[in-house]
């Protein structure tokens, strides 16, 4: 919800009401699955904030890498950020995978 709605990064932002309409649309469809943190994920983020010595936006970043890791999960991102992350699996979607 957070880049859609934010006037640094869209020039005309969603209004919130329509992003959580698409938020709610998106739970309400077939088989929708909400992210929740495992017994890891602290220590996965602590560990991860510490080592890629995160500050300001990286904090975030070091939230969603801890999710990745954490699951399995490979990150799809245009953020090369996420290359400081050790452990976490991540590709540019215009990369070859």
């Amino acid at each position: 919800m957070c880049p859609a709605t934010h006037r640094a990064i869209c020039r005309a932002p969603t209004p919130r009401a329509i992003v959580e309409g698409c938020i709610a649309a998106m739970l309400d469809a077939p088989a929708p699955a909400a992210l929740r943190a495992g017994d890891r994920h602290w220590e996965l983020l602590l560990e991860l904030r510490r080592k890629a010595d995160c500050r300001g936006n990286l904090v975030q970043d070091a939230y969603c890498a801890a999710f990745a890791i954490e699951h399995g999960w490979r990150r799809i991102t245009t953020d090369r950020d996420f290359a400081r992350f050790r452990g976490l699996v991540w590709q540019h979607p215009l990369d070859h995978p």
